[in-house]
């Protein structure tokens, strides 16, 4: 080899054994003592420097410092120190180092301090090897040599195979009675008579030890006796019989492994500290597949079913079903995430539209790769432990259901119906966490991340598997009823407001999807808890038409998640009361008595009647928000199922609870001196008190929309999200028919929320002319989305009491529709969407919460 690329250690001894270094080598000390390291790392610096090479140190342990940087560079040296917190999370620090190796020029030398302190932050032997993993193929690439210690007693025998397995050199090096020891263990791609022979340095001198009993003597002090303990299980061995911690130490050793356990979130993580014991500690560990954070809706749950069970033991017992769970820990998704090849696309990913571009590449190596041996071991144990029963996987970010990110629905939950062989169950579930993890590159997840600045925060995901809240019922599993709530009612109006504020359920008969997916095409039950037995807000004779038609079960013949007609089941299936959730639909049994017909045509309604009235469900849900809400002093959303027995007994499993991501009423505005009113609405509102300058207005008119043929319904809602970019802070109001948001085009303008985000309102039109009719879907993912964007809601009913709208005056004004998006004659949409300039400074939009008044007007 040319001699230019042989590049001195600074220890001749060394030099000779490994026949120097190449370009590309990275040496990995396995050392006893952090000053061993400092003896041959010395010697390398103090020999590149004196060649005027590039060195960098890469700075984050806690021990003493590798080489003063500064003093180097006073001398001459070509010498730059980087200070990282691994604090930050695997992935932020990873990228970190990534970026600083592409900055740094080709052939740079690297020094590391030692990567086991990472332990110290991580707690993870895996991550440890995945650091290394992901680091090392990067410095070859780049031509570096690097230097990186370890502590040989840290680690488990997987951990130093998975480094022997990459690391170009592994070298053991000793202090052992005032002479240095160097053992050459492992140097890819040359060899000399020596190389494997320990080396032996007092002072100035070395020699070679090749005799047998030398190197017997020395070898016998090299060796790793027995097995060492991931430090993650090590950090559980003193907490195993779950008692208290009495003294400092162990206090602190308690609030590390809820950080690690449950994140970092500071407000819920000083609940963690009030409502979690050892006892729930170690449970978690013990349910928890691999190791790592169990995410933000994992902790969520858990925290709210403990301050239940603290605050309110009676209701907790009698009422609260307990939860049947699997974790699977952060580090097993970064593991994947390593072995699975993506790492090469992730440090790309800078902006926003980084993270889109190699999205769909990243979606396909997530979803198909490998998960290791142990692990897929484990998710068999865990399979055969559920046995048949459907299980979901839900996912659990570290970022998820915290205060001030909901993150609701941008990543996916699957359902697995659970049936089959073992084989064909695993093959199922193993698809349904890759599924998962792909979501983590889902378009709308990078957006919502990109809108939080949140891009470059650590986002491990770990996974909630969760036995579902069921019973079976002939051929379908699903409970009686599921749904959401929230501890404060946002949605205010004149039938339902007051001054206690008890909050809202939303309630659906079977699985809870339908509660939380806006696509539904049918009506969930609404439920004001100030007065939970009011009948729903329509028309007399309307009730049927706008309640619930379908639902959601696990179809267990099939082995698949299906909807279903409501009025396909038997009753007798039910294992409950059917009386309890439906009942005759009165009015059409009496149209059809009035025809001559027989009444028992009519079909059944579920408006939850006899539950409502006849049982303590409401006031359970009541109280149950309410503590939640004291305990977290701040307005929570809850998921829940519920089932019932043949007698009316019931309990609820709380599946979800997170804070209400929810902006104040605020004071009232000036009421501002009205020309014309483009509308006006009693109630039907949410967003506060407001008074919003409005310049322009976005119709999509009704007929022209219900007109296009379905695929261009689609281009709409495309087209809406241009004129969401380039309206983004111009006072934007927002109009059109049915549901925003939905899946199903005939019901509504199919948009992504990210679509429309940048609106200052939203208002949806009623049409009975053409069976469209608002929902805010209050509690869906919809909902959450609106809230926390600060969008202001309206919900608009031409012709009916206390409705106002004036589609003349807004056809008065200039349409710039063709003018902002430059389009042509040609534009098939250009008849369906009109973009109103209402004037600067011409219009109001106003809102009052006392008065439950709201208009858009012209001033």
């Amino acid at each position: 080899m040319d001699k230019e690329r042989r590049i001195s250690t600074g220890i001749d001894g060394l030099d000779q054994a490994i026949d120097f270094l190449r370009p590309g080598d990275t040496v990995v000390w396995q050392c006893e003592h952090i000053s061993d390291y400092m003896y041959v790392a010395t010697r390398f610096v103090t020999n590149i420097a004196r060649q005027g090479k590039r060195i960098a140190y890469i700075r984050f342990a806690d021990h003493e410092e590798i080489m003063d940087a500064a003093a180097l560079c006073e001398g001459g040296a070509n010498v730059q120190e980087y200070r990282l917190d691994p604090r930050v999370g695997f992935e932020t620090f990873a990228v970190q180092v990534h970026r600083i190796i592409d900055k740094e020029p080709m052939g740079t030398f690297f020094v590391f301090d030692c990567l086991s302190d990472l332990q110290n932050y991580w707690f993870s032997d895996l991550m440890i090897s995945n650091f290394f993993l992901l680091i090392n193929p990067f410095l070859i690439r780049r031509q570096a040599i690097a230097y990186q210690p370890i502590d040989y007693e840290k680690h488990t025998y997987e951990t130093i195979s998975r480094i022997r397995k990459e690391a170009p050199l592994l070298v053991n090096i000793r202090t052992l009675d005032g002479s240095v020891y160097m053992h050459p263990v492992k140097v890819r791609g040359r060899n000399t008579t020596t190389t494997y022979f320990p080396l032996k340095i007092t002072g100035s001198k070395w020699r070679t030890l090749t005799s047998s009993a030398d190197t017997y003597a020395i070898f016998e002090r090299f060796t790793q006796t027995g097995e060492r303990r991931d430090c993650w299980d090590s950090m559980f061995d003193s907490v195993a019989d779950g008692r208290e911690p009495t003294d400092a130490e162990s206090m602190l050793l308690k609030e590390n492994i809820m950080r690690c356990l449950l994140g970092n979130e500071p407000t819920r993580f000083a609940l963690c500290r009030k409502y979690f014991s050892m006892k729930d500690l170690m449970y978690i560990k013990n349910r928890e597949i691999g190791t790592g954070c169990i995410g933000g809706k994992a902790a969520g749950m858990l925290l709210a079913r403990n301050i239940l069970r603290d605050e309110a033991p009676e209701l907790y017992s009698s009422r609260i079903e307990p939860h049947d769970s699997y974790y699977i820990g952060a580090d097993v998704f970064y593991t994947y995430a390593v072995q699975s090849g993506l790492w090469g696309s992730r440090i790309r990913m800078i902006e926003a539209e980084d993270y889109l571009k190699y999205a769909p590449d990243i979606r396909e190596l997530l979803l198909n790769g490998t998960f290791a041996p142990s692990i897929k071991e484990q998710f068999m144990s865990m399979l055969e432990y559920f046995g048949q029963s459907p299980i979901i996987v839900r996912s659990s970010s570290i970022l998820e259901d915290g205060f001030g990110n909901a993150f609701a629905g941008k990543y996916e939950s699957v359902f697995c119906p659970n049936q089959g062989s073992l084989k064909e169950r695993y093959d199922d579930f193993e698809r349904a966490v890759k599924q998962v993890y792909a979501s983590t590159v889902d378009p709308d997840a990078i957006k919502y991340r990109a809108e939080r600045n949140l891009l470059d925060r650590d986002e491990q995901m770990a996974l909630l598997v969760m036995r579902v809240c069921g019973d079976v019922h002939g051929d379908y599993y699903y409970p009686h009823i599921a749904g959401v709530g929230h501890s404060k009612n946002l949605y205010l109006n004149k039938q339902n407001s007051s001054s206690e504020n008890k909050g809202m359920l939303r309630l659906v008969f079977g699985m809870g999807t339908r509660a939380v997916d806006r696509e539904a095409d049918d009506y969930a039950r609404l439920l004001n808890m100030d007065n939970p037995t009011a009948p729903p807000m329509v028309a007399y004779g309307d009730e049927y038409k706008y309640s619930q038609h379908k639902m959601d079960v696990i179809g267990l013949k099939n082995n698949e998640f299906e909807t279903i007609s409501v009025d396909s089941i038997d009753k007798r299936d039910l294992k409950a009361d059917p009386t309890l959730f439906m009942e005759l639909d009165y009015p059409t049994a009496a149209r059809l008595r009035e025809m001559g017909l027989s009444a028992s045509d009519a079909p059944d309604i579920l408006n939850f009647r006899k539950l409502l009235g006849n049982t303590d469900f409401a006031a359970v849900m009541t109280e149950t928000m309410r503590i939640l809400e004291e305990k977290y002093d701040y307005p929570v959303d809850i998921e829940y199922a519920c089932n019932f027995d043949a007698e009316g007994n019931y309990r609820v499993n709380l599946l979800q609870c997170r804070p209400l991501q929810t902006r104040g009423v605020g004071s009232s505005g000036v009421m501002p001196k009205i020309k014309e009113l483009y509308f006006r609405t009693e109630g039907n509102f949410m967003g506060g008190n407001v008074c919003l300058p409005i310049r322009y207005a976005i119709m999509v008119k009704v007929e022209p929309y219900l007109a296009l043929p379905e695929q261009r319904k689609y281009q709409v809602a495309r087209r809406l999200g241009e004129l969401n970019s380039l309206l983004r802070d111009k006072g934007t109001i927002l109009l059109g028919p049915g549901r925003w948001g939905t899946t199903t085009p005939s019901l509504g303008v199919p948009v992504h929320f990210m679509e429309i985000n940048r609106f200052d309102c939203i208002a949806e039109l009623a049409y009975s002319s053409h069976g469209l009719r608002p929902e805010l879907s209050y509690g869906s993912h919809f909902f959450q989305d609106l809230v926390e964007a600060g969008t202001f809601y309206a919900a608009l009913y031409p012709g009916e009491d206390g409705c106002v709208f004036n589609e003349e005056l807004f056809s008065g004004c200039e349409d710039v529709y063709a003018k902002l998006l430059k389009t042509d004659t040609a534009d098939p949409i250009a008849d369906v969407i009109s973009v109103y300039d209402l004037g600067e400074g011409n219009a109001i939009l106003y809102s009052e919460v006392e008065s439950q008044e709201c208009f858009l007007a012209k001033v």
